[in-house]
């Protein structure tokens, strides 16, 4: 998603330029005349929904092996 609003930030600020991902984190920007920008790019940190969406599922995993085992407890001890 980042990587798209970037892609369009440079169209609207510099027309004509060419957008070159060089890796996951850079890209080269290359003016008309052929001189070329390096562009850092860091990703967006962990937001409270990619947080959300990633803890619910542990915790629901957490909580089923937690009963899973007390049920071999009690089988166990009779």
């Amino acid at each position: 998603m980042r990587r798209k609003i970037i892609t369009l930030e440079v169209r609207l600020k510099y027309p004509g330029y060419r957008l070159d991902w060089v890796s996951s984190k850079k890209a080269i920007i290359t003016s008309p005349n052929g001189r070329r920008y390096l562009i850092p790019y860091n990703p967006e940190p962990w937001s409270w929904q990619r947080l959300v969406t990633w803890l619910v599922p542990a915790v629901i995993w957490l909580w089923g092996m937690w009963m899973v085992c007390v049920g071999l407890l009690m089988l166990w001890k009779g």
